[in-house]
């Protein structure tokens, strides 16, 4: 009889454990900061040992599609600011990552007027910064500048303005549809 049970225990703890019990997303977390921007989430449906059932399917929902979307394969695509949960399914289980979609949604010009000298040929970095729904400051985002008279002024890559010739023009900035002015002089 204990030859059995010893043979039965093990036997019984191995169907009992015939399936995943949980879905293992990775990441739990994605922060989105551009409207468009595509991240995936992969998941893994698992049993307490840590065993992967890659066979088993996986549905995927956002519970607001309004704020992130997700496809078949997992790839989440942000459409607004906000916050929102991205669910990996599998018969009861449910597996689920938070995804917070930061878009800018006010930029302040601190520099709307500037004068640069032909003289000098400096460069002037004009002053931007972009700021979420929230009125947070977001650092690092890039705002796209052009000059309506490319002859007075040119931009770099960076942003910065060179003088080309002595007048007065205007320069647009813009990101994610939010956009400022700043008015130019240059001199001799």
């Amino acid at each position: 009889m204990n030859r059995l049970l010893v043979v039965l225990i093990p036997a019984l703890l191995l169907a009992a454990c015939s399936g995943p019990e949980y879905i293992e997303l990775e990441p739990t977390h994605l922060e989105l900061t551009r409207r468009g921007e595509v991240q995936r989430l992969a998941a893994r449906p698992k049993d307490r040992r840590g065993h992967y059932y890659p066979e088993v399917a996986v549905t995927w929902e956002s519970e607001d599609p309004a704020i992130a979307t997700v496809d078949e394969r997992g790839d989440v695509k942000a459409v607004a600011s906000g916050s929102t949960f991205v669910h990996a399914k599998a018969g009861d289980l449910d597996g689920k990552a938070l995804v917070e979609v930061i878009l800018p949604e006010r930029i302040e010009i601190l520099t709307p007027e500037l004068t640069l000298s032909l003289e000098s040929g400096e460069r002037v970095q004009p002053k931007i910064l972009v700021y979420d729904a929230k009125g947070r400051l977001l650092k690092g985002r890039h705002v796209t500048l052009k000059a309506r008279d490319e002859g007075i002024v040119t931009i770099d890559g960076q942003g910065g303005l060179w003088p080309a010739k002595v007048g007065e023009t205007t320069v647009d900035a813009e990101i994610e549809g939010k956009t400022g002015t700043i008015a130019v002089k240059v001199t001799k």
